[in-house]
């Protein structure tokens, strides 16, 4: 779940940095931060999560 929501809060905050700088808006330096950290924190969380479906199959 914390996956998902990550990956929904990164591609949201990525979006608003795109349209900030398309609108020729100054971009908070927070609002950067947390699309270029969210987005490869939910990818690392989904990858374990895939990994430990993988784990589970072969041992039960």
């Amino acid at each position: 779940m914390l996956a998902a929501v990550l990956a929904v809060f990164g591609l949201g905050t990525l979006a608003a940095v795109l349209l900030l700088a398309l609108g020729g808006q100054s971009v908070a330096p927070w609002l950067v931060a947390a699309s270029f950290y969210a987005l490869p924190l939910a990818f690392l969380l989904m990858a374990g999560l895939v990994i430990d479906g993988i784990r589970r199959r072969r041992r039960g």
